[in-house]
């Protein structure tokens, strides 16, 4: 019975197993167990996947022995990936970085071995407590759709992370377990209390079962399903004039159109953005309703989540990935004369020149000319930062580099990429592809004139790519 409604599951999701490699993830629990008995059944070549966190000591030791000798004993590799808790970044709970890593794992194990698939043991009775779950904290057709079969398993990852018994019972699962006489290991932090999930599964669902028959899990399950599909039809995922997805990636959600929207698609449709194109973010109720707040902030505020932000641009909210390399990055460079620097997505050069040019307007932005004796002899490549001010030819006094930034409409996604030059002193000569400071402008007593290139990310292994950072 559990084997053909294995298969059934497969053929309506289009999706073969047989003589193909499959990651398994193996937990030894009783569901895992089953899943890659079932597999191996369905003449699928898995590779089965241990993860010991240590997080319960000898027992998560023992489990890891008994998974390394029960796959053995059926003649499937097995991979062991140990971690310590100390392993684990501030920001998120045990939890969720046990699951991020196993994911993350399994889908670099899955391109290492060129297998199509990673499958986890989700069950029928597992997306009953997702489901409601979900209700209990507040959710949107998303939450109440439950866990799909399948999904990618990683952004831009053509590895499929597949949940075969998603359609099978636990009762199920047990009575397959006692026909084919296999063993397991209970993790005995299922039967935690101080997990929500471990309270649903063993205090609150019982309650339910009991007033509305055993039957209950599958319905919610199937409930899900429709629910699933209802979505899908009803909103063809993220394909919507309200939401431009540009060449390189960057999602932007126009604040206008979204304002047409019903008050319940568009936390739908907030959601569905992140869950496309940015799925490490959170998503709940709160997340969706936040963002959606960004339409009526001033420009530049943003809401922020993991490797991701939100910017209220001037007509778009403008959702974009984020990384720690900039801050990582040791500033400010060392801008030496005849030499480019390069920081982050930008790159200045800086060239002595031998005559004054006959006109100081270059027509662009992207070149300034600046006394060479008024900048000095050592110039730096920075990043700008709140408090620099810059004196601007024409002006009085001096302005705020965000200011200028701002009159000069950078938008606020970009602003985190623009860098600037130095002097020794720490002034502001160039906002690098912006505006030059009048205070080191060329005059009719400058006697040699530097010009200064902001030529942008470049590829080359050249000898004149040399930008120590100043110590």
């Amino acid at each position: 019975m559990l084997l053909e409604s294995v298969k059934s599951l497969l053929i309506a999701n289009n999706v073969s197993v047989a003589g193909r490699p499959v990651v398994v993830g193996v937990s030894g629990g009783v569901d895992s167990i089953v899943l890659l008995d079932v597999l191996t059944r369905l003449n699928a070549t898995p590779t089965a996947v241990h993860f010991n966190f240590g997080l319960r000591g000898e027992e998560s030791d023992t489990d890891e022995a008994f998974v390394d000798k029960f796959c053995k004993s059926i003649g499937v590799e097995v991979l062991i990936r140990r971690f310590e808790p100390s392993d684990k970044e501030t920001g998120s709970s045990v939890q969720e970085w046990a699951r991020d890593l196993r994911y993350n794992e399994m889908c670099r194990i899955a391109e290492r071995h060129k297998a199509p698939f990673v499958a986890v043991a989700h069950h029928e009775d597992d997306q009953a407590e997702t489901v409601l779950s979900h209700l209990f904290r507040g959710t949107g057709l998303a939450g109440l759709a439950g866990m799909p079969f399948a999904r990618p398993i990683a952004e831009g990852s053509n590895v499929q992370l597949i949940r075969p018994l998603l359609k099978t019972t636990r009762r199920d699962i047990l009575a397959y377990a006692g026909e084919r006489l296999l063993d397991w290991r209970e993790d005995s932090s299922n039967l935690d209390p101080k997990y929500r999930r471990t309270a649903l599964r063993h205090e609150i669902l019982p309650v339910i079962v009991s007033h509305f028959g055993r039957e209950v899990t599958s319905r919610i399950a199937a409930t899900a399903r429709i629910v699933r599909e209802m979505s899908r039809v009803s909103s063809g995922g993220t394909a919507c004039p309200v939401v431009t997805v540009d060449a390189s990636g960057r999602v932007t959600v126009s604040v206008e159109e979204l304002a047409s929207v019903s008050e319940v698609k568009r936390s739908q449709l907030i959601l569905d953005v992140l869950r496309s194109h940015f799925p490490q973010a959170r998503r709940t109720r709160e997340s969706a309703l936040e963002i959606l707040s960004l339409a009526h902030a001033q420009v530049g505020r943003r809401w922020q989540s993991v490797g991701m932000s939100v910017t209220r641009e001037r007509d778009v909210l403008l959702f974009s990935r984020e990384t720690d390399d900039d801050e990582d990055e040791t500033l400010p460079l060392l801008l030496t004369v005849g030499a480019t620097a390069i920081s982050g997505a930008t790159a200045v050069r800086a060239d002595l020149l031998s005559d004054i040019p006959p006109t100081l307007d270059p027509g662009t932005n992207k070149i300034a000319f600046v006394d060479a004796d008024m900048a000095g002899p050592r110039l730096l490549l920075d990043r700008w930062r709140d408090g620099d001010r810059i004196s601007l030819l024409g002006a009085s006094g001096s302005q705020k580099v965000s200011d200028v930034l701002t009159a000069n409409k950078v938008p606020h996604h970009v602003r985190q990429q623009i860098r600037v030059v130095r002097s020794d002193d720490g002034r502001v000569i160039w906002i690098a592809g912006v505006r030059v400071s009048g205070d080191f402008a060329v005059r009719t007593e400058t006697k040699r004139v530097l010009m200064l290139t902001c030529i942008g990310v470049i590829e080359s292994d050249a000898s004149d790519l040399a930008s120590p950072p100043v110590s």
